[in-house]
């Protein structure tokens, strides 16, 4: 039955125990609090692991496309020797330290990189000329890489002092400030003297980018385009009348039918731009010596040049030597760069 009395007896004794009870209140509030921030610690851990996981995902996703550099470097390497003799141990020596240094800097600039081997294909020397393959080399790059734009001759004796530079921030971008089109001009350097022929034009575009030293056309290390202009001088190279006739006569190959086209076509000095030597192909000492006080052609430690080229070093000098001391200068410079850029 039911007993008004024990009712409020019950109300009475509830409420002299509220709830919580003393001393619980604090203990829950800290574990609440205990707990979301435990909550919002997982959270961040897994929104980092999230972000981990996608960066990688997405890094992977790149590297498995389609490289497509702008730039592709081309570098002869000699395998078995060349067309008379067998490779010494000083050459396979200077090949390897030449070709880690275009694979270093070509990595650091996402540049596509060929080493093209031409020791195996010995014939007669009167049938054979390495260097005319230089063309050939340029053509099949051409057709390797059809997204490329700028195609970088270098010559094994080259080595890149400078590598921080990118090839377009170096030359090509810096073209309307540093080439010269015309070198006729009587404030230009000139070493063959060349003379004005009718018909030249300077309007077009760029498509070969060189130096010139001592004795004319410097092509140890230059920069071709690929043009409708380039297409057709790389056809002329390996034309049948120029090459079948002419490939013997001339003892500097490749230079010197580059020369004689450009001394008779104004079609050629079209595309033609000429930059310093330093600024692409310098040399060191014992190059060009009937002008060896001329600071135009050689390398300079002081001014930091971007390349060094040892022209002429199989011919009395040692290549091997002499490229293991431009690869210490460069060295030291890499790690004091490093240095400063861990302290700054």
């Amino acid at each position: 039955m039911w007993n008004p009395k024990k009712k409020s007896e019950a109300l009475a004794k509830f409420k002299s125990f509220p709830y919580p009870k003393p001393g619980t209140s604090n203990l829950l509030d800290s574990g609440s609090k205990i707990y979301t921030k435990r909550s919002f610690l997982q959270k961040v851990a897994f929104f980092v692991i999230l972000v981990l996981c996608l960066g990688f995902l997405f890094k992977h996703h790149l590297n498995s496309q389609p490289h497509h550099s702008k730039v592709v470097m081309i570098v002869a390497v000699n395998d078995g020797g060349g067309v008379m003799d067998v490779k010494r141990a000083d050459e396979w020596d200077l090949e390897k330290i030449s070709k880690r240094n275009k694979e270093d800097y070509a990595k650091r600039h996402g540049y596509d990189l060929i080493f093209k081997s031409e020791g195996m294909k010995r014939r007669y020397a009167h049938e054979w000329r390495e260097s005319w393959e230089k063309a050939d080399y340029i053509s099949e790059a051409m057709e390797k890489y059809p997204n490329a734009e700028w195609f970088w001759w270098l010559d094994l004796t080259t080595y890149i002092m400078e590598p921080q530079y990118s090839i377009e921030n170096h030359i090509i971008n810096r073209l309307p400030k540093i080439a010269v089109r015309n070198i006729t001009d009587p404030m230009e350097f000139n070493p063959r003297s060349y003379k004005q022929i009718p018909f030249e034009d300077y309007s077009d575009d760029i498509s070969l980018i060189m130096g010139q030293d001592c004795n004319g056309f410097s092509l140890g290390s230059f920069i071709i385009r690929r043009s409708e202009w380039s297409k057709r001088l790389i056809d002329f190279l390996w034309d049948p009348v120029v090459y079948g006739q002419k490939h013997t006569e001339w003892p500097h190959d490749e230079q010197n039918v580059l020369e004689y086209f450009y001394e008779h076509n104004a079609w050629l000095r079209s595309g033609i731009a000429f930059v310093p030597l330093r600024t692409l192909n310098a040399y060191t000492k014992g190059a060009c010596e009937a002008d060896s006080s001329n600071p135009r052609f050689f390398y300079s430690h002081k001014q930091r040049d971007f390349l060094v080229n040892l022209a002429g070093c199989n011919y009395g000098r040692n290549c091997k030597e002499e490229m293991k001391q431009y690869q210490s200068i460069q060295g030291r410079r890499s790690g004091f760069s490093k240095l400063l850029s861990f302290f700054f």
